[in-house]
């Protein structure tokens, strides 16, 4: 079992992630949070600062760590499409509960959301955790653009109420964040700001492109989602759906094919 880095269980460190991060939107969120909608839009999406780049930083090198122990110890990751949960994976509960959840709910309610008048903060939970979207310039497939450039996110939708899309690294060609059914296409590549928007809003990531300084770019994000629990009082998670994933349905497709090529032999 992962053991995570003691930073994250140390009350002093948590009340000052909270305070520090508080700090960047301050008394006046008028001047800090960006509207990227029209103005007569009722499915507001926002740009704002909402994680320090030190807290930005402490969470690539805790996922560098995990990455280094899953490999040592033969254990599988889907980075790109499925995600690192804090908590499940992590096992960084207390920074989960503490730190990101109020912070998370903080905002939302600076946020002017129709949809959420109705929705106090007791009735969201929240469910953390990290993608990578990289440069794979080799492959065909549904992961792969025309051009056979890596493209693992293709327009899509989530299952929350609404999605908190945190950037924690430098600047990185490409990658755009679109939101078609608004028209909106914006560069998500300032760490530490956040892109908030309704969960069913459809969106999509377009895939990274190499620079002259980088010719293997990597972006990482931390994708908070907060929801409503399900009828089982259980949170959402994409590494504990019950759906099988494209590549899930991609192998078992394979094994049928390769049973029936053995039975015609």
């Amino acid at each position: 079992m992962y053991q995570p880095s003691k930073l994250w269980t140390t009350t002093a460190t948590l009340n000052d992630f909270v305070n520090d991060c508080a700090q960047l939107i301050g008394s006046s969120p008028s001047s800090t949070i960006e509207s990227l909608s029209p103005n007569s839009s009722q499915r507001p999406i926002y740009h704002f600062p909402l994680l320090t780049n030190q807290l930005c930083g402490h969470l690539q090198e805790e996922l560098f760590q995990f990455v280094q122990w899953s490999m040592k110890n033969n254990k599988s990751l889907h980075l790109d499409r499925l995600g690192v949960n804090l908590e499940i994976d992590l096992r960084l509960t207390e920074f989960v509960k503490e730190v990101l959840h109020p912070i998370a709910l903080n905002i939302i309610a600076k946020l002017n959301i129709p949809s959420l008048i109705d929705i106090t903060s007791d009735q969201l939970e929240l469910t953390a955790f990290v993608v990578k979207n990289k440069l794979q310039t080799k492959g065909i497939g549904k992961y792969f653009d025309r051009n056979r450039r890596y493209c693992p996110w293709a327009e899509y939708s989530d299952s929350s109420v609404v999605t908190l899309n945190i950037n924690l690294v430098d600047d990185c060609e490409g990658g755009e964040i679109c939101f078609p059914d608004q028209k909106i296409k914006f560069k998500h590549n300032r760490p530490g700001f956040a892109i908030s928007h309704l969960g069913n809003e459809k969106h999509s990531i377009n895939p990274l492109l190499p620079s002259t300084t980088n010719d293997k770019p990597e972006a990482t994000y931390l994708i908070l989602w907060l929801h409503t629990p399900n009828k089982n009082g259980e949170t959402t998670h994409p590494q504990k759906s019950k759906k099988k994933t494209s590549v899930q349905k991609d192998r078992g497709h394979t094994k049928k094919k390769n049973q029936k090529i053995q039975k015609r032999r």
